[in-house]
């Protein structure tokens, strides 16, 4: 698993793919009723929403390394030069970070979202269903995969070999700078 090693960067990424979640929700129809910005509660969810009078708690994480190819153009050639796809097949999902349980281990949230980024999908999973997959499964575990000294730990699923159990699908992304809005606290 790659990652930043840089805290306030992937909270940044994080912040822009809660935003794209809440789009996500609203796209269908739901409510947006606020982000989780109180620090005690930061491992129990991210995004609430609202179905009807049904309010929800959803887990968002957010995955920019997987990249589709792409071309750019190179000043130090003077042409178009091809930057390969990154793919690693995964979807990571936290276990532990700082020594505590978090992600996986710690939220309520009853939807879990990992948006990939940079190749513009979403997919979800009730959380119980994926504890559910990773319970079933004897999934790889990775290591040091947060910021330096976070110790964070995660799950890697393949994401392709269960992609079933995942409702996957496309998004435009709408992005705008991180304001809070509709915070509790």
């Amino acid at each position: 698993m790659v990652s930043n090693l840089n805290f306030s960067k992937d909270l940044k990424v994080g912040k822009i793919c809660e935003d794209i979640a809440k789009q996500y929700f609203e796209s269908l129809g739901h409510e947006f009723v606020c982000f989780n910005e109180v620090p005690k509660n930061f491992k129990e969810w991210d995004i609430k929403m609202r179905k009807g009078n049904e309010e929800y708690d959803a887990e968002s994480k957010g995955d920019c390394f997987i990249k589709p190819e792409r071309f750019e153009y190179s000043s130090v050639f003077n042409k178009k030069v091809t930057i390969p796809k990154v793919e690693t097949g995964n979807i990571f999902i936290e276990k532990e970070c700082r020594g505590e349980g978090s992600g996986i281990e710690k939220t309520k949230a009853g939807i879990w979202i990992n948006t990939f980024y940079n190749i513009n999908e979403i997919w979800t999973i009730e959380t119980d269903k994926l504890r559910q997959l990773i319970s079933q499964n004897n999934f790889k575990i990775a290591k040091e995969c947060g910021d330096v000294d976070s110790h964070t730990v995660g799950i890697l699923i393949p994401r392709f070999e269960f992609i079933d159990w995942f409702t996957v699908v496309p998004f435009e992304k709408v992005i705008y700078e991180y304001q809070p809005q509709g915070v509790i606290g």
